[in-house]
């Protein structure tokens, strides 16, 4: 599965699937069973399905679809990676989907703290895929992607203006400016549905407000 911290999630649930399915009467856990099983990609797929289907009901199912592909940075030649995000960005119901989603049975998600950038002294808590492995393995997840993919493209192209509005200190040239974008981000605000966009969101009020006022200036 690889090396690192980041490769505990998935080495937890694999082991423990591998260990469900040993020789009882030998006690031990065999390379059949691991075969048997069909390798990591099968096991993070019948994990997560399980997972899914025992502890949502069918209303957080339906959040849980509109949630877990906002945590995917989608690349325009399938570059796909997980993304890491603030809790607060989701709403209360989304956040009582997150955290079944990452308790101890479930382990799809982590969350945790981070020092908060303006005060350090503070803590914010963020929430990602347990493992990038979950974008390639898991075909559910990647149905919700597709399925949706011109929005998570938008969205992924919009976090890039917005990090960079964010890096110059909120100045209103860094504002998405009237074109394109603009129109496609507000696309997003109207077409969508009910999607998580926390902070873009109050990212695009302020790109439509400026060119508003902008225009109106300008007559």
């Amino acid at each position: 599965v690889g090396v690192g911290q980041s490769q505990l999630p998935i080495l937890q649930f694999s082991l423990f699937e591998l260990w469900a399915n040993r020789d009882i009467d030998r006690n031990l856990v065999s390379f059949e069973a691991y075969r048997n099983l069909g390798g990591i990609k099968k096991i993070i797929e019948r994990h997560a399905n399980k997972v899914i289907a025992t502890e949502l009901d069918a209303t957080e199912l339906a959040l849980a679809q509109l949630t877990l592909p906002t945590l995917v940075n989608m690349g325009e030649q399938g570059n796909d990676v997980k993304l890491r995000l603030p809790l607060s960005h989701f709403g209360t119901e989304q956040k009582v989907v997150l955290q079944k989603l990452s308790g101890e049975n479930s382990r799809l998600l982590s969350i945790f703290p981070v020092p908060d950038a303006n005060d350090p002294t503070q803590e914010v808590q963020y929430v990602e895929l347990a493992h990038e492995e979950l974008i390639r393995s898991w075909p559910a997840l990647r149905k919700w992607l597709e399925r949706d993919s011109e929005f998570h493209l938008s969205l992924s192209r919009l976090r890039v203006s917005y990090q960079k509005y964010v890096k110059e200190g909120g100045h209103t040239d860094y504002l998405i400016p009237e074109g394109r974008q603009l129109e496609e981000a507000k696309s997003m605000l109207s077409d969508f549905g009910p999607r998580p966009l926390g902070e873009l969101r109050a990212f695009i009020d302020a790109s439509v407000k400026n060119v508003e006022e902008r225009t109106e200036k300008d007559r």
